[in-house]
């Protein structure tokens, strides 16, 4: 009972070693690091699906234009000169209108997703500053368990040697007073 106090207590020293604090401390940060990085990977991963979508008119705009045209360039039946010209005016004023929205919208993506990619590579950096870090205190840990190890067996060392004298003693006493 007493061993396993003396290990208790030994151990309970040990959590409280500013060696052992700092390397705690180093993987809580590292951890939070690694949950934010995985978010800004995912939003990276979300600008660029909507980069893509929304540059696709701007990339290749006939093939758009061909894709949601729906305007008809031949006269309807009856549809007078002038009447033809107004509606395929009116049409092309809306794809022009949609296009420069779209134009704005691939801008937009594009400056995001180049914010958001050197953000996450500032984070990966940061991360991987940290990863060294944490082996550096994680050393510093195991050091200072070895350290504490000897020095808990040049006690124990002690403590048996100090044992067997007394013990010894004890019987040397025990059998004179026999």
């Amino acid at each position: 009972t007493t061993m396993t106090q003396s290990m208790a207590q030994i151990k309970a020293g040990l959590m409280k070693h500013p060696s052992f604090l700092a390397f705690d401390s180093c993987l809580n940060q590292q951890s939070t690091m690694k949950t934010t990085l995985t978010t800004c990977k995912t939003t990276l991963s979300d600008l660029t699906t909507n980069k893509t979508e929304a540059c696709k008119m701007v990339a290749n705009p006939s093939e758009s234009f061909e894709a949601v045209s729906g305007c008809s360039c031949s006269s309807e039946n009856g549809e007078s000169y002038p009447d033809y010209l107004m509606r395929q005016a009116s049409y092309f004023q809306t794809m022009h209108k949609t296009y420069q929205t779209q134009q704005l919208l691939c801008e937009k993506y594009t400056q995001q997703l180049l914010t958001q990619t050197t953000e996450c590579s500032t984070q990966t950096e940061e991360l991987a500053k940290k990863d060294t870090e944490c082996l550096e205190e994680k050393a510093k840990v195991c050091t200072m368990d070895a350290s504490v190890a000897a020095k808990s067996a040049v006690t124990c060392q002690a403590y048996s040697a100090c044992h067997a004298a007394a013990k010894l003693s004890l019987e040397e006493m025990m059998n004179s007073v026999k």
